[in-house]
């Protein structure tokens, strides 16, 4: 398991991590990264209470990634 300062497993089968201003999900069962968001600004992701969603901040949007869905 990656583990770091920049990781946190979203659930059993997902885990994101920051590498500069960019966030990677990565499918553990796959072993691939499923989304990566680029040049994301430095506030931390909020992860939902179900572990089924995560939200970032970029400018003056916010972007929901659908881990489920793949969306």
């Amino acid at each position: 398991m990656i583990a770091g300062p920049d990781t946190y497993n979203l659930n059993s089968r997902y885990i994101i991590w920051r590498f500069y201003s960019n966030f990677y999900i990565f499918d553990i069962k796959e072993m691939k990264i499923v989304q990566e968001f680029e040049e994301i600004s430095s506030m931390p992701y909020t992860v939902s209470k179900d572990s089924k969603k995560v939200a970032f901040i970029k400018g003056y949007k916010i972007y929901i990634y659908n881990i489920v869905e793949g969306e």
